[in-house]
């Protein structure tokens, strides 16, 4: 614990968690404090993401006025016609202390004139429809959990005309015509609510079979980017704490192997009118870069390359320079690659046991290199900061100078790290 206190290095924490692992007490209740202890001081969350409502509510798109013909019957009676139905979507935030909980809302209108006919009258009609519509949404460690769509909606109709096949007799077509209206009027409340259901019916159904595929597709995006990225490179995530409020969710998740550390200090207060933030400790890269299994191992440069493209599922353009295949690189038998968070740059180190290119042979030294983060939109990227440094016992002028160029071009200044 102390060695791993004094070099916070990914090989002395994975040792730490190895000794706790072990320690196996006759007490059960003595067993399980100890891991929870080892959780909460050297394996808290190394991953926490917050999201405002108001960000969220940002992404949501404008929906456009949609024009429609109306083919239907109502208590019977065929009615054509047009509609025009407005909707304006938000998401609300349902405080949980547990999940992350949110719902979709929707409130429109639905305009329409229409044309009933039922021998020997047609009756001509405006409609106003006011709908809510409501989707619920939770997610949990366990996944995605939806509620079937709930729609109220209220109407109001006006009859803005009658016709009849004897408007042109005399007494006879104002008797029928009168007729006409008083029958309207007498059923006008149960076609309204027959109105209503169908509304609702309607918006329910379009809310469901609209946000269905966009959630397959999540599942998939998620299951392609994330799932297998992670399930590559051995670094379980684990739910910490998900949270809701009226404002805004919070996640805090671990991505560590049973034998990995993760979060072991404090953690910066993020800024609390921030439409979005993300916190990272250094841990994280570092577990990652522990799964590339590159201690004690010799490679090509093109054949790191390839390790790396098949781990991060990346395309080849990731990596557009050649490199030379006859440069051949032993990293270290401990920490290889480790990642430092410091005064706002990201600090990448290798240790290299030899670097071979012919007829030359260096052996036993570190490059470090300085990575400043960017936001541009809604993407993090990495940028270069400062040249490539070198670290070594048996250093020169000469060996500073070709490893300089090598490691420049590996930590091109014109690469950037998005994420």
């Amino acid at each position: 614990m102390e060695r791993f206190e004094q070099t916070g290095l990914t090989d002395d924490g994975r040792d730490l968690a190895a000794d706790v692992v072990l320690i196996q007490p006759s007490d059960e209740k003595l067993t399980a404090r100890s891991r929870r202890w080892l959780d909460w001081n050297y394996r808290n969350s190394n991953l926490r993401i917050v999201v405002s409502k108001e960000f969220i509510n940002r992404l949501v798109p404008t929906q456009p006025a949609v024009e429609a013909p109306v083919h239907d019957r109502i208590l019977g009676v065929p009615t054509r016609g047009w509609s025009t139905s407005t909707a304006r979507l938000s998401i609300q935030l349902v405080p949980d202390a547990q999940s992350l909980r949110f719902a979709l809302e929707a409130r429109g209108v639905v305009l329409a004139r229409t044309t009933s006919r039922r021998d020997p009258v047609t009756l001509y009609s405006n409609s106003d429809s006011a709908y809510f519509a409501r989707k619920q949404f939770e997610l949990t460690a366990a996944g995605l959990k939806t509620w079937p769509t709930e729609a109220e909606v209220s109407n109001s109709s006006r009859l803005r005309g009658v016709e009849t096949d004897f408007d042109d007799v005399p007494i006879l077509g104002f008797v029928v015509e009168e007729i006409a209206r008083a029958k309207h009027a007498e059923s006008e409340p149960a076609v309204r609510r027959v109105a209503r259901r169908k509304v609702a019916t309607r918006v329910q159904e379009e809310i469901d079979s609209a946000i269905e595929p966009k959630l397959a597709e999540a599942r998939k995006l998620y299951q392609q980017r994330v799932v297998a990225l992670v399930a590559g490179l051995q670094v379980e995530p684990t739910v910490v704490e998900l949270q809701t409020s009226e404002a805004r969710v919070t996640s805090r998740l671990r991505l560590a192997s049973d034998e990995q550390l993760a979060a072991c200090t404090p953690r910066p207060m993020a800024l609390s009118d921030s439409l979005a933030s993300v916190q990272i400790h250094q841990s994280l890269v570092n577990n990652i870069g522990d799964r590339l299994d590159l201690d004690g191992h010799t490679f090509t440069l093109p054949d790191l390359q390839q390790r790396l493209l098949k781990a991060f599922q990346l395309s080849p353009e990731a990596f557009p320079e050649e490199y030379p295949a006859d440069l051949r690189i032993s990293f270290a038998r401990r920490d290889a690659l480790t990642a430092r968070f410091d005064a706002g740059r990201v600090e990448f180190t290798l240790g290299v046991a030899e670097l071979h290119k012919f007829p030359k042979t260096w052996r036993d030294f570190h490059v470090r290199v300085y990575y400043r983060p960017q936001v541009r939109g809604l993407d993090v990227r990495l940028i270069r900061d400062g040249t490539v440094q070198l670290r070594g016992e048996h250093f020169g002028h000469e060996p500073q100078i070709a490893l300089r160029g090598i490691f420049s071009k590996v930590f091109s200044p014109d690469r950037e790290l998005v994420f």
